[in-house]
């Protein structure tokens, strides 16, 4: 989320992450809901544009093509907006576009420019995750690691990280280590919930027979979201 609470009497909201880390086009998004220029239009997991008929054979929407250019030259155009003052941000959305293109060397060359810019923990893992998703399994790693070295608060940033270990199955030693470090920490917020890097702990330390741990780690999140239970859909699908 853009946004935190705090109750009581000197509650109120802040924003979850610095304003200079706040895109225009998550901001466009949390205020008016997905940059679609169709209701049939939908994202998948990894940012991929899928068409809700995409399923259905023969009546396949012929039309998706015009449409995914109209929805990526809105998503440009919020970027030529954003360059100006917040040039690191709008490289990011480029290089999600790039993505979505198809366009691997576009997209590794704008999140450089991410990290040429920010400088920072975040920037070197949206790289690594790139890597990832491209089968460049040991740049992923190398990314991650220098990422980790100027990691100073141990936020969502090392859950990232922990994250695009995992899918790359490497490093799980310190996969755990980016994980503890979260909760640890005074960083955490809603964008990484506790109770669901509980569980992403749990089934790492399962995956390493560490079954007692990993039960632990479980029950830890079962407190935090006592609301889930083992036997749930909701749980199952964490």
């Amino acid at each position: 989320g853009l946004v935190t609470s705090t109750r009581g009497a000197h509650g109120g909201y802040s924003l979850a992450k610095p304003a200079e880390e706040i895109t225009l086009d998550s901001v466009v998004e949390a205020l008016e809901g997905q940059i679609a220029p169709m209701e049939c239009f939908h994202e998948s997991p990894e940012g991929k544009v899928l068409c809700s008929h995409e399923s259905d054979g023969d009546r396949a929407c012929a039309t998706k093509l015009l449409w995914t250019r109209v929805q990526s030259g809105v998503t440009k155009a919020l970027a030529g907006t954003m360059m100006p003052r917040f040039p690191a941000q709008a490289h990011l959305l480029l290089a999600r576009i790039a993505v979505e293109a198809g366009d691997a060397g576009a997209a590794e060359a704008e999140f450089k420019q991410v990290i040429a810019l920010q400088k920072n923990t975040q920037s070197w893992v949206d790289l690594a995750a790139f890597y990832e998703t491209h089968h460049r399994k040991a740049e992923a790693v190398a990314a991650v690691k220098v990422g980790l070295a100027l990691d100073r608060t141990h936020g969502p940033a090392i859950v990232d990280a922990a994250s695009v270990l995992i899918a790359a199955h490497a490093e799980p030693e310190l996969a755990e280590k980016c994980l503890r470090l979260y909760l640890g920490s005074k960083a955490k917020t809603d964008e990484a919930p506790a109770f669901k890097v509980y569980v992403q702990l749990s089934r790492l330390l399962a995956a390493r027979g560490l079954s007692a741990e990993a039960g632990a780690q479980m029950q830890a999140a079962a407190v935090l979201a006592p609301v889930f239970t083992r036997g749930s859909r909701q749980w199952q699908g964490l």
